[in-house]
């Protein structure tokens, strides 16, 4: 199954970070621009971020060598040094959309902050799939996710 993904962190200030993740030979890695919306961004704004960002998502990046630094764009946007100042007090959700079998097939997964040590985990428990229909759907069902978040 084909799938392209984008990742929706809310900053404990309530600002959404919206960015599109791609297949590096195997993870899943930050792949192009951030997207920043205001606390209280409403669901069809923040829908179109992750639909553009879910479009731009790949299969055919190189894979990571260990001079490979995907989050550097990440830490520069918001000036920290490392990925434990980014993650600290965040909540993330992921959206996926099915490209081949049942194209269209958006997945919204919350996710537990584990912090550096265990990362974000899916709280699939809580995932909800549904057919694309339009951005406000899509936003809607983010904002739900983050209700599951910690």
């Amino acid at each position: 199954m084909k799938r392209q993904l984008a990742s929706v962190d809310r900053r404990p200030d309530g600002e959404y970070v919206v960015m599109t993740e791609s297949r590096a030979g195997g993870p899943w890695v930050l792949d192009g621009p951030i997207t920043r919306l205001p606390a209280g961004s409403g669901a069809e704004a923040l829908g179109a971020a992750v639909i553009a960002a879910m479009h731009r998502s790949r299969d055919d990046l190189p894979p990571l060598t260990r001079d490979s630094t995907p989050a550097k764009p990440l830490l520069d946007e918001f000036g920290f040094d490392d990925y434990a100042q980014y993650i600290r007090g965040l909540r993330s959700v992921s959206v996926f959309i099915v490209t081949e079998g049942t194209p269209g097939l958006i997945k919204v997964t919350p996710e537990q902050n584990g912090g550096t040590a265990a990362g974000m985990t899916p709280l699939l428990e809580h995932r909800v799939e549904f057919m694309l229909d339009d951005a406000a759907q899509v936003g809607t069902a983010v904002l739900a996710a983050f209700e599951h978040t910690s």
